[in-house]
């Protein structure tokens, strides 16, 4: 549904479009919203076939296996090249990524981190190269951690954290908020790359931290 007026029965409000639309802004792309298609195959085939008239494609669907499995019948019927459709990354997963009459096409989950995460970690890098940026990746720092934090096995984990600059280089607090909250957006600045099988990492080991936003200044924190 759109996010004006009350909500209908069984449907839920298009937060990913705003992130979806600043973000790409401020990776220096000019979005084009072609609305929402629904659960109507010929809606769906409809917006796909438009939106390859552009430089790139991109889709969310819902959070379910079930709605990325339609969505990759739908991609395939029309011709697409799936390059792959799953990633060993958390929260990520899945994601689909291939190419319909040479304009790439990425298919996102509609949880809102894991929505950020493919955006930042996939579409951002596509984007700069695309736009011949020699900046493809995030600035990563090495930073202390102020908790202790755990991996996970077989993937390569993200968590949203808030970077410091303290009189010893930078610092970094993992901030402990559950996938589905918007509030996360405002409340960090990094993201901590947390290895697969690394196991317990604890407070006053270095991590790798790329840099999402302005790091705070706090020459006290140690």
């Amino acid at each position: 549904a759109d996010n004006d007026g009350p909500l209908p029965a069984n449907t839920m409000r298009p937060t990913n479009r705003y992130t979806l639309h600043s973000q790409l802004s401020e990776y220096g792309a000019e979005p084009v919203d072609l609305g929402i298609a629904g659960n109507n195959k010929q809606a769906v085939q409809t917006k796909i076939i438009e939106g390859l008239d552009y430089d790139m494609f991109i889709s969310t669907v819902g959070p379910s296996m079930n709605d990325f499995t339609y969505a990759k019948k739908m991609l395939e019927q029309l011709g697409m090249d799936i390059k792959f459709w799953r990633v060993a990354i958390k929260p990520a997963t899945p994601i689909i990524f291939g190419v319909c009459n040479d304009v790439p096409v990425f298919c996102l989950s509609g949880q809102p981190f894991s929505f950020f995460l493919v955006l930042d970690q996939f579409i951002r890098p596509a984007l700069m190269k695309m736009m011949g940026s020699q900046f493809i990746k995030r600035t990563e720092v090495r930073a202390l951690l102020t908790k202790d934090i755990r991996s996970d096995n077989g993937v390569t984990s993200y968590m949203r954290a808030t970077v410091h600059v303290t009189d010893r280089g930078f610092s970094v607090t993992p901030e402990f908020i559950k996938s589905s909250s918007l509030r996360a957006f405002s409340a960090t600045n990094g993201l901590i790359v947390i290895p697969a099988n690394s196991g317990y990492l604890k407070s006053g080991d270095k991590v790798t931290v790329q840099i999402i936003g302005d790091p705070k200044s706090n020459g006290r924190n140690s």
